[in-house]
């Protein structure tokens, strides 16, 4: 295994970090330590990207701080008064799962409550002390986590967005290239199968890395450049939603493998081939108005209409990679 191999990189990140952690801890004595450890993993351990990582322990810190306020309040003024503890507990519970369940900030309602039930009833000697140190572990190990994946190897949510645009591009090339010359439909079924499962996966990761994106210093400061690519991904959707009817069009009307179709499924594969190797804008232009001509020479004006809609899509894709590029310049 390489050490530039992404699982070893992500997996010797997590150690940097705990080792951190033992020596601080070690050295500060501060109570209740192995929640530092635990805070530094859950924020590190499935997190990719610094943005990512950077979501993660936001909510980390909101959620211990909202779960260690409400316990320092009723450790306070009702120590002696499980009565009225139990009451806060279910009702913040309820209030946490009302509003946070099944939401992007779910992790927040969740640790709020296990914050909670660990301090006020995970054992008899809760105290005020035991919910200030938690607070601070928890924000001594979301910080070691940050330390660390921005020291080591950091790798960024807002560069991997055009590689993304890149890759989605290709699926939908890799798609129109295995099933245009194909003649069986048991055949086209088990090929648009697997590629269709990668492209599915390609969008989501691509949506994640934009919301991380957005966190991130370099997508804090070119929230335009954010914007554009998150609207790359929406014209990558309609186009692979477009091909899709066009490819269902051929198989039920039994025309499959038809020249024109195929002509014009051949063009589209030179004009992503251009765009994916930056070609020249000159170059692409011509290609446009070629599949512009094919187009025009389908007979079936619902077809016609379709392929148009994708070329159409396609050149605002294009326009769309140029602005990014003239804004990176």
């Amino acid at each position: 295994m390489l050490i530039h191999d992404s699982q070893t990189i992500r997996a010797t990140r997590l150690i940097i970090a705990i080792i951190a952690d033992i020596i601080t801890c070690r050295i500060i004595q501060i109570p209740m330590s192995g929640w530092v450890v635990v805070s530094t993993t859950i924020v590190l351990f499935d997190q990719e990207t610094v943005g990512g990582t950077i979501i993660r322990g936001k909510l980390r810190i909101g959620a211990t701080l909202i779960g260690a306020a409400i316990s320092l309040f009723c450790l306070y003024f009702f120590a002696d008064n499980w009565y009225v503890i139990w009451a806060v507990f279910g009702i913040t519970s309820f209030l946490c799962a009302y509003f946070f369940m099944g939401s992007k900030k779910s992790y927040i309602g969740l640790l709020g409550i296990v914050t909670m039930a660990i301090l006020l009833i995970g054992n008899g000697d809760s105290d005020i002390n035991h919910a200030i140190y938690r607070t601070i572990d928890t924000i001594i190990g979301v910080t070691f986590a940050m330390l660390s994946i921005l020291l080591y190897h950091p790798e960024y949510a807002f560069k991997r967005c055009h590689s993304q645009v890149i890759k989605a591009l290709d699926d939908i090339a890799d798609l129109v290239d295995k099933i245009q010359n194909e003649t069986d439909i048991d055949n086209i079924r088990n090929t648009i199968l697997p590629v269709e499962n990668r492209f599915i996966s390609d969008v989501a990761n691509f949506n994640k890395n934009i919301v991380e994106a957005k966190h991130e210093m370099n997508g804090m400061k070119h929230p335009e450049l954010v914007e554009l690519y998150q609207q790359c991904v929406l014209q990558i959707q309609r186009m692979y939603r477009l091909l899709i009817v066009i490819f269902n069009y051929e198989l039920e009307n039994q025309n499959l493998n038809d020249l024109q179709i195929n002509y014009i499924l051949l063009e589209v594969l030179q004009i992503i081939h251009k765009i994916t190797n930056k070609e020249t804008r000159y170059s692409i232009e011509i290609d446009y108005l070629e599949l512009d001509q094919l187009i025009m020479q389908i007979h079936v004006p619902a077809l016609q209409r379709v392929v148009q809609h994708f070329a159409k899509e396609l050149k605002k894709l294009n326009l769309l990679l140029r602005e990014i590029e003239l804004i990176k310049k």
